[in-house]
Formats: structure tokens, C-alpha cells, sequence
């Protein structure tokens, strides 16, 4: 749950914030929808690699760090990928919100 701080400052994060937005813009019929993403890793390596390679821009700001920065924040990251368990399939999950409105008539 959010606190009432973190709601007042982003509003955009607590459900319906982004329905309440486009409310504002005159927007009618608006219908703010939860999505859940569950992503399913085999193992640490597969987790990592998600992260430190390819186009994104946690990998690319890991290009610019010197490898013994980028070296303790990967057994950060592991440390907390295993949490006291051992290495193996870990899935995670995040809540997207989807929003829909229509566009009033002219007048």
C-alpha cells in the first residue's frame, strides 16, 4: 500500500491516478484497468543478463561505470536476487495500469 505522502506527490502511481488525469483533461467514460506482468527468470544469470545487456538503459549505464563499480553492483543485485536461497527460478511481478477514455462530442 501506498502512504498518503507517496500518493499526494506522485499521484500517477495510485490506482485511478492516471483515470483521474485524463478526467481532468475532459475525457468522459474513462476506465483505469490493472495489468499484471509476471516475469519468470530460470536463474540468477538469466535475471542479470536481462538487465546488464542489450539496449536497455540500466545496461547501457553500466557500460559507462568502471568495471569494479559494475562488478559489487552485480553481487548487490545477486545478494538480493537469492535472498538466503539458493540460485534457481525466481518469478516477479509488476502492476501496469491501462487507461481507456473517449473524447466528448463538439459542441
Amino acid at each position: 500500500m501506498l502512504s498518503e505522502t507517496t500518493v499526494k506527490a506522485r499521484p500517477l502511481v495510485s490506482a485511478n491516478g492516471r483515470a483521474a488525469l485524463w478526467r481532468k483533461t475532459g475525457l468522459q467514460d474513462v476506465v483505469e484497468v490493472p495489468i499484471v506482468l509476471s516475469f519468470d527468470y530460470a536463474d540468477f544469470e538469466d535475471y542479470w543478463s536481462s538487465w546488464s545487456t542489450g539496449p536497455t538503459r540500466i545496461a547501457q549505464r553500466l557500460l559507462l561505470f568502471p568495471s569494479k563499480l559494475c562488478t559489487e553492483i552485480e553481487r548487490q543485485v545477486r545478494a538480493g536476487y537469492l535472498a538466503g536461497m539458493p540460485d534457481g527460478l525466481r518469478s516477479f511481478a509488476i502492476i501496469v495500469r491501462a487507461v481507456r477514455g473517449t473524447v466528448p462530442p463538439a459542441p
